[in-house]
């Protein structure tokens, strides 16, 4: 299915419902509004797919073309659950190719906006921060999804910093979510990589207070259930 000339946006989207099973008007964030939920994938949802404010219209999860998904079903899929705003912390990496998604997005009126996370990093402990005050006003404003490739480290990063200034969680509240999506959940904090360290770091999460999951333990069960049927092998 591809686009040529004038886009009839609405039709494809109605299309799209009709051949996944899915009513037009019923989206994700009505069906299951329940804050933190990871979903299990269905046909045209981005792998690791989560709610992150229902009442917002706020969700987060992987690249819409990662693991082979159809990008631009993907991207169909998004805008009929209401998103109108894409903001992208990966770069073209992987294999995946972000101007693609930003050339398609664009044809189907999704707005999208692209952060450094490096950047950001670096800005959090200079001070000043305009990335992330753009992220924030993002939020703020809803109908929003926030990916990366994997939808795990960036994504958890940012969204857990949100959670913890704008929802009042604690560290351990922020943490707890970011490792249900598949973060470091069985790593010993002796094997954390930097990158892992700079994920906990951005939300102000202290390694002393990190440990790793213990087979049996109710979270560690969760994890592994949501690893195979929302990010898969």
């Amino acid at each position: 299915m591809a686009f040529h000339g004038h886009i009839h946006v609405e039709r494809q989207i109605r299309r799209l419902t009709e051949s996944t099973n899915m009513p037009l008007h019923d989206s994700v964030f009505r069906m299951h509004p329940q804050p933190g939920l990871v979903l299990p994938r269905q046909p045209g949802q981005p792998w690791n797919l989560g709610i992150v404010d229902a009442e917002r219209k706020l969700a987060r999860g992987a690249a819409p073309a990662n693991k082979g998904a159809d990008l631009e079903g993907t991207l169909l899929w998004l805008r009929a659950q209401g998103v109108r705003t894409l903001a992208i912390l990966n770069e073209t990496e992987q294999g995946i190719d972000r101007e693609a998604e930003l050339a398609l997005a664009a044809e189907i009126n999704l707005q999208t906006v692209c952060f450094d996370w490096e950047r950001m990093l670096r800005e959090k402990n200079s001070g000043g921060e305009p990335q992330w005050r753009r992220f924030r006003a993002l939020v703020e404003a809803g109908a929003l999804y926030v990916h990366c490739v994997w939808g795990v480290d960036r994504t958890g990063a940012t969204l857990a910093r949100v959670r913890r200034e704008l929802y009042g969680w604690t560290a351990q509240e922020a943490f707890r979510e970011v490792r249900s999506y598949g973060f470091a959940f069985e790593t010993p904090v002796q094997d954390l990589q930097p990158y892992q360290k700079a994920v906990l770091s951005y939300f102000d999460f202290y390694l002393e207070d990190y440990a790793p999951l213990q087979p049996g333990h109710p979270d560690h069960t969760a994890c592994l259930v949501r690893e195979e049927t929302a990010i898969g092998d």
